[in-house]
């Protein structure tokens, strides 16, 4: 049996990532990934992910009520990565 994680698993949205990190919102978590080049706006009010940012997220795939796509979604790494730039 493994012992239990010391830190969160799974993958964080903006939202959650706005929370953990003190931020409004998570259009102000997106604007700073799109700064931090983390990844891109494709002006469609979606985002894709950089080569720098496939480090850090991974964009899953969603069906919800007639819509898909792909929504990026963040390790707990990046909120460390949050913390160095905006220190």
């Amino acid at each position: 049996m493994l012992p239990p994680a010391e830190h969160e698993i799974g993958y964080l949205t903006p939202t959650q990532l706005a929370k953990k990190l003190g931020l409004k919102s998570a259009q102000e978590v997106n604007k700073k990934l799109v700064e931090f080049e983390l990844q891109e706006a494709d002006g469609n009010g979606s985002y894709t992910l950089t080569e720098k940012g496939a480090r850090y997220g991974e964009a899953i795939p969603f069906n919800n009520h007639g819509h898909s796509g792909y929504q990026i979604k963040w390790c707990e790494a990046v909120s460390i990565f949050f913390n160095k730039i905006l220190a």
